[in-house]
């Protein structure tokens, strides 16, 4: 007999003997006779340890034993998952059994959410990530739950990995996004935030306010004026609360571009004329261009004489913007604001006024002013 023709009679044995105990795999787990069965197969492993054909029939008989509840370590699942790894993908039997590890873990995965033992259900999660990925499927549901429970596990990382893969892909439900933004702002990460955020206004996403608020204040304190005026005109078109509101133009204050903050101050102020926030900014607004044009007008008229007109003008415009400014400011005052800021303000202004009447009794109100 030539070499060739040992070779396929080799092959031929081979195959009639693995079909065969294939076979008798499938009798004894009809049978029930899970541990024999995974006896054999661990001594057939040991025999031919590169047969990638066994580790799937051997992870088939770790899913059996685990669903009979013979055994539900998680060492079963976890072992057939290894199984898989070093099976042949090509296989048939690779669909079915893959399909069955693929459930039991996930499954595992949501029991452990369930009882809130979030460090347990983030493991398996991850794990579940894994095969989800290996066997190219489609969940966006368990990217999101993974990333749920990575996050109530302060596993931040892996949150923050399944979120941004959810976003990329256009997910629409918000709670990514609103987690995601409240952890790049506790983290200091501006950047992030305002990516995320225009994604998120860009997609008419529509999250909760006090993590909106809490992004602009964060936007706003770092000033990165060219990207938030683009945020800023977005918020608009979905947020019209005033505490939104009232954030938006503190920034566009922040960023000198005070017309701009007036206009929604004033919007604000059109929807609750007794929001103490909105009253304070709008006196506030008023105070410093008063207090602006009366330096203006008073370098007129000492570097030119001749400029009169000019300086009544500004003169006259410093005027109306205190009285404008006392006016928002009163009714903050009268409705309780305890804005030391406020109060201060008010009392200048009745000073550019000369109002000493109302100035004294501010100051029997207020203590601190003395």
């Amino acid at each position: 007999m030539n070499y060739i023709s040992s070779l396929l009679l080799g092959l031929f044995i081979s195959t009639t003997i693995h079909s065969q105990s294939t076979e008798y795999y499938k009798q004894l787990n009809k049978e029930g006779k899970f541990n024999e069965s995974l006896q054999l197969i661990n001594k057939e492993i040991s025999q031919r340890p590169s047969d990638a054909e066994l580790y799937l029939i051997k992870a088939e008989i770790l899913c059996l034993i685990y669903q009979s509840k013979t055994d539900t370590s998680d060492h079963m699942l976890v072992s057939a998952m290894e199984c898989l790894d070093k099976s042949n993908r090509n296989s048939g039997l690779f669909v079915t059994v893959s399909s069955d590890v693929y459930n039991l873990i996930y499954r595992k995965a949501a029991i452990f959410m369930n009882l809130e033992d979030y460090r347990k259900a983030n493991e398996w999660f991850k794990r579940t990530l894994k095969l989800h990925d290996q066997l190219q499927r489609n969940d966006p549901m368990l990217v999101f739950y993974a990333g749920i429970a990575a996050y109530n596990a302060e596993d931040f990382t892996t949150m923050e990995s399944c979120f941004k893969r959810l976003i990329t892909n256009n997910f629409t439900i918000k709670e990514p996004y609103e987690m995601l933004i409240s952890y790049y702002i506790n983290s200091g990460r501006t950047d992030d935030v305002a990516t995320i955020l225009q994604q998120t206004l860009y997609k008419n996403i529509h999250i909760h306010d006090e993590v909106v608020l809490a992004a602009i204040s964060l936007l706003s304190k770092n000033k990165q004026c060219s990207s938030l005026l683009i945020i800023y005109q977005n918020i608009l078109k979905l947020y019209s609360q005033n505490s939104v509101l009232n954030e938006v133009a503190k920034g566009y204050y922040a960023c000198q571009d005070t017309i701009m903050a007036e206009k929604i101050l004033y919007q604000a102020y059109k929807n609750n004329q007794q929001d103490t926030t909105t009253l304070i900014q709008l006196g506030l607004i008023h105070y410093n261009r008063g207090i602006s044009q009366l330096k203006v007008a008073k370098d007129i008229i000492n570097k030119d004489e001749s400029q009169v007109e000019k300086y009544r003008f500004l003169k006259n415009s410093y005027i109306e913007n205190i009285k404008s400014s006392v006016s928002f400011l009163e009714q903050a005052i009268n409705l309780h604001a305890k804005s030391k800021n406020a109060v201060l303000c008010l009392y200048e202004s009745y000073k550019h006024l000369q109002r000493k009447e109302e100035m004294e009794q501010l100051k029997k109100k207020f203590s601190y002013l003395e």
